[in-house]
């Protein structure tokens, strides 16, 4: 399957905002899966059944110690490559290969939330932005 039929078969904007979201709980997550535009606020992500919080301060970019999730699997049906877009148009791609390998050794892929200021990658850095990708299990170091 080539790249762009992935773009337009299963696409996530995350939106990078002047204000993040703990400071401004309508900003959006819209996830686009052909034709189909899917937008969950901040407040909504955070009061769905499936959002868990989870200790987030051990991964490579530490989050915190109790940081609302909710499980990627909970907004999409994952059976394709995924491709993330920030609203300042930075875009990467998950192959299809890294979701088979996560299910295969029972590590679940997350999307953080924030819901309190998060830490800055490098001092004076931009805001991470109000939603990561994060990954958990034992076997996490297979992604």
């Amino acid at each position: 399957m080539n790249g762009r039929h992935v773009f337009k078969r299963l696409f996530f904007l995350v939106g990078l905002v002047a204000s993040p979201a703990w400071a401004n709980p309508s900003t959006v997550l819209s996830v686009k899966d052909g034709d189909t535009v899917h937008k969950f606020s901040v407040e909504e992500l955070l009061h769905r059944p499936e959002t868990q919080r989870l200790d987030l301060s051990h991964i490579k970019q530490p989050l915190g110690p109790d940081v609302p999730a909710i499980p990627l699997s909970a907004l999409i049906h994952q059976d394709d490559a995924l491709a993330f877009q920030a609203t300042d148009l930075f875009t990467a791609e998950i192959p299809r290969s890294a979701f088979e390998q996560a299910r295969k050794h029972h590590v679940t892929a997350w999307i953080a939330i924030e819901d309190k200021e998060w830490p800055k990658r490098r001092p004076h850095s931009h805001d991470l932005g109000p939603f990561a990708l994060v990954w958990t299990g034992e076997e996490v170091g297979i992604i």
